[in-house]
């Protein structure tokens, strides 16, 4: 069922078409609906995921890396216009793994999943589990988790005690 909000006293509009104050996320890996200021919906994680899986494939690099919040939105959908189009495209298939090519085919075919229900994650998870390229990815390309710098661990536990004695107060209130 989708949820409706009222505009006005006649007027409804789905949640897909609800505008948001401001932007929330970051623009090198939001959505196409995120930036437009849309509500997010799970398609718009998995959309997140896909920039993701494109920077790894790209060697950590995005094209729209160094580019302002409106030149990222229109190469955002650019690019969501060609790679789910891309299917039998050899030019963009010798440029990126085919999981990346069928990852933003399979999302562009799915601009109505709006609840975790109206995706199939488990076709997300045999192709992306099952997929030789992305396997030959991870091997040549290995995402490397680096541990903080120990200056910056002190500031992180001091953050996170302000906000567990900010809890605790909150708490002691009621």
């Amino acid at each position: 069922m989708t949820t409706c909000y009222r505009t006005n006293m006649k007027n409804f509009v789905e949640h897909s078409q609800r505008p948001r104050d401001v932007f929330i996320g970051t623009p090198l890996f939001a959505s196409v609906a995120a930036m437009n200021k849309l509500e997010h919906f799970y398609l718009d994680d998995l959309e997140s995921l896909g920039y993701i899986l494109l920077y790894i494939v790209l060697k950590r690099h995005l094209p729209w890396e160094n580019s302002k919040d409106r030149e990222v939105l229109r190469q955002k959908k650019q690019i969501m216009t060609v790679l789910g189009n891309a299917k039998n495209d050899k030019q963009y298939q010798k440029a990126l793994l085919e999981i990346v090519i069928r990852y933003f085919s399979y999302l562009s075919t799915k601009q109505w999943a709006w609840r975790p229900k109206d995706v199939d994650y488990e076709e997300l998870k045999a192709f992306l589990s099952g997929s030789k390229e992305l396997a030959a990815a991870s091997r040549a390309d290995p995402i490397i988790v680096k541990r903080p710098e120990p200056s910056i661990i002190p500031q992180q536990m001091h953050t996170y005690n302000l906000r567990s004695q900010c809890r605790q107060q909150k708490s002691s209130r009621k």
